[in-house]
């Protein structure tokens, strides 16, 4: 199944078994095994390739069977954009990833993060000036 990979929560079963909790594109799917769950943590905001196996209701991803199936196309000057804005744009989104990749404590949608990587890039580009 092709997902994209929004974000995780490291939680604990009712047996006290260690797993992570991963939202898509598709819903929440959960991960039991250790070395599955560290490689999709590296591919968070991503879309790729795994095989999930339904069970009682719930999604449960077994592997990851293709990483990045995605490359996000660097965004193009159009008429009257800044010469530096694909430049901006590209800062923005490595600000989305590394701030995704190592989440804090209280957990912000997608959208909260990315609006706070872009103040972060126009911050920096004033800075700049």
């Amino acid at each position: 199944m092709e997902v994209t990979l929004l974000s995780f929560e490291d939680k604990t079963s009712k047996n006290n078994n260690p797993y992570t909790r991963f939202e898509t594109d598709k819903g929440s799917m959960a991960c039991w095994d250790e070395p599955v769950i560290e490689e999709l943590k590296k591919k968070i905001t991503h879309r790729v390739v795994v095989d999930v196996v339904d069970s009682k209701g719930y999604k449960n991803i077994k592997a990851l069977l293709a990483g990045v199936v995605d490359q996000t196309p660097q965004a193009t000057p159009q008429n009257g954009e800044d010469k530096f804005t694909s430049m901006y744009v590209s800062y923005a989104k490595d600000i989305f990833v590394a701030l995704t990749a190592n989440p804090v404590k209280e957990t912000k949608s997608a959208k909260e993060v990315m609006d706070a990587a872009i103040m972060l890039v126009k911050q920096a580009k004033e800075g700049l000036k």
